[in-house]
């Protein structure tokens, strides 16, 4: 029989229920949208193939894709939320999942927004200037004004919904619910695996998990040295508005209409294998350089703690 003294099993198998929770909530969000525009269209229209084809086209609209990405964040904190609350049988604060607002918490969220442009603008800027990458042409030469300005509210909001509810499952309640079990590095690594799972449905390039799981990295260790869930909310909120509204490849995965299009970004194969992009591999690096900043910040803050605690006791 398997023994879990220290509850550590337990908590796994949590973090399992808590994931096909999810993947179950994401289905049942995305099928309730195509059943009920279907329907609708069905009802208003006499023409079946009519139907079906508003129907695709209202699915694909930005406002659409919107509509789901908020209501599919509004589900992930009602997911945290209730794991919290019914299976920890926890009492829930803001301080619960690291929402405590404090004095400095503007300055915290701008500081996560501050480190996304650092990373961002590396990112970019070095797959620019080694030719990996470069920019087409400027949104404002293909589509409306009109459309850009639509575009860029409504990811906005989109964008800050993801911010606000992937970090309060994955960081709030997933990360700090397995750091009472692990010790911190395991608890990193295993909430940011969840995370990069759930992200690497339809992309399953090596290099690009690799640098989702370290990006992840990044976001739940700001989370433990500031102990604040608001610096990986700006980090993670205008990373995605930066990848979805500003600088694109292509199409917008929402539908938007971009600020700079960028040409495809090459692809790495190894062995006749698509491994990922060369800018996924770029963002891997200043992903880990970011985590050893962040790590070499962290280990001066604890000795300048253990300095003023010796002093004080002397």
């Amino acid at each position: 029989m398997l023994k879990d003294k220290n509850g550590k099993v337990t908590a796994l198998l949590k973090i399992v229920a808590v994931f096909i929770v999810l993947l179950i909530a994401v289905i049942a969000v995305h099928a309730s949208f195509i059943i009920g525009a279907n329907m609708y269209y069905s009802m208003t229209s006499g023409d079946p193939q009519s139907a079906s084809d508003k129907a695709t086209a209202l699915l694909g609209s930005i406002e659409a894709q919107v509509a789901i990405v908020i209501v599919q964040n509004i589900v992930f904190i009602l997911i945290a939320y209730l794991f919290y609350t019914k299976v920890d049988r926890k009492k829930f604060s803001p301080d619960s999942f690291g929402l405590r607002v404090r004095r400095d918490t503007l300055k915290l969220f701008g500081l996560g927004m501050l480190l996304d442009v650092v990373f961002i603008g590396s990112l970019i800027g070095i797959s620019i200037l080694t030719g990996q990458m470069s920019i087409v042409t400027t949104g404002f030469s293909v589509y409306p004004l009109s459309t850009i300005v639509m575009s860029f509210v409504l990811l906005l909001v989109a964008t800050l919904a993801v911010g606000f509810g992937e970090e309060i499952l994955y960081r709030g309640y997933i990360q700090s619910s397995l750091m009472e079990k692990f010790s911190m590095p395991v608890a990193l690594c295993l909430a940011s695996f969840v995370f990069v799972i759930s992200h690497a449905v339809t992309h399953v390039q090596p290099i690009y998990f690799i640098s989702i799981f370290v990006l992840a990295l990044v976001f739940g260790y700001l989370f433990v040295v500031t102990r604040s869930l608001y610096v990986p909310i700006g980090f993670h909120f205008l990373e995605d508005f930066m990848v979805f509204n500003v600088f694109v490849s292509g199409e917008s995965g929402l539908g938007g209409s971009p600020i700079f299009i960028l040409t495809e970004p090459a692809k790495i194969y190894l062995f006749n294998m698509d491994m990922g992009t060369w800018p996924d591999a770029i963002a891997l690096g200043v992903g880990l350089a970011m985590l050893a900043a962040i790590y070499v910040y962290d280990k001066k803050i604890n000795a300048s703690n253990s300095e003023a605690s010796l002093s004080t006791g002397a």
